[in-house]
């Protein structure tokens, strides 16, 4: 600012010098006025030096402050892109996938995601205050890289929503095949207590159950009843989840 009060100095001195020199005659002021205007030319060249430089220098310090924030989002992008690899095997096919494999394939992604949307924050903390400051609204250029960082932070934030819902439905899906993978071997045993209760049910010859005997069938078979209840209820909520 000293810098362009001076050129701004100098460049009025000279045209009011012009005007004085005018009133004489030429014979009187000679050459003066070419002299005051190749002084002008030096004056108009420091100027337009001036504005250069203090162009450059504002291009330098908005990078030195866009640095760290641009730092910020490259982390940011970088640990989206860990959630994205995590979650890879949830996209294939999980018909023949072991439910521990599942599982674990959806705690990592989970795990990510949560690093992930914590980095997200903090860096979108960072990108508003450098907006609201100063400095952004004096310098278009800066404005203009930070809007493009905010832009790129968006979009890395909306491929981690992405990834949360593929997380999500993997955690759903290793829970639902637990629950069949329980519910199966709880339908083997089912089997196994029917034959029991079909031996138990059947008269040897025409041998008359005692009442005793009468009831030990019809616990066994309400148990069995029970059971079956419980498993199909269990296999229909997994259906409709």
């Amino acid at each position: 600012e000293a810098a362009e009060a001076i050129v701004a100095e100098a460049k009025a001195f000279l045209k009011a010098k012009i005007v004085v020199v005018k009133c004489y005659p030429e014979s009187v002021h000679g050459s003066s006025i070419e002299d005051i205007s190749l002084l002008m030319a030096r004056v108009e060249d420091a100027s337009q030096r001036l504005a250069a430089f203090q162009k450059e220098t504002a291009v330098r310090e908005a990078a030195s402050m866009l640095h760290e924030v641009t730092q910020k989002v490259v982390d940011a992008e970088a640990k989206v892109q860990k959630t994205i690899e995590a979650a890879e095997p949830l996209l294939a096919d999980q018909t023949e996938v072991e439910v521990e494999r599942i599982k674990v394939a959806t705690q990592l992604t989970l795990d990510a995601e949560k690093t992930a949307a914590l980095a997200c924050a903090d860096t979108r903390k960072v990108l508003m205050t450098k907006l609201k400051e100063g400095k952004a609204r004096d310098t278009p250029s800066y404005s203009a890289e930070l809007t493009k960082l905010q832009s790129r932070l968006t979009f890395a934030q909306q491929e981690l929503q992405r990834q949360r819902k593929v997380a999500l439905q993997g955690e759903k899906l290793w829970k639902a095949k637990l629950v069949v993978q329980e519910k199966t071997e709880d339908l083997k045993l089912i089997e196994e207590e029917v034959e029991q209760a079909e031996i138990l049910t059947t008269p040897l010859g025409d041998e008359r159950p005692s009442d005793e005997k009468i009831t030990e069938m019809v616990n066994a078979v309400d148990s069995i009843q029970a059971k079956l209840v419980a498993a199909m209820t269990s296999l229909e909520s997994v259906q409709s989840a």
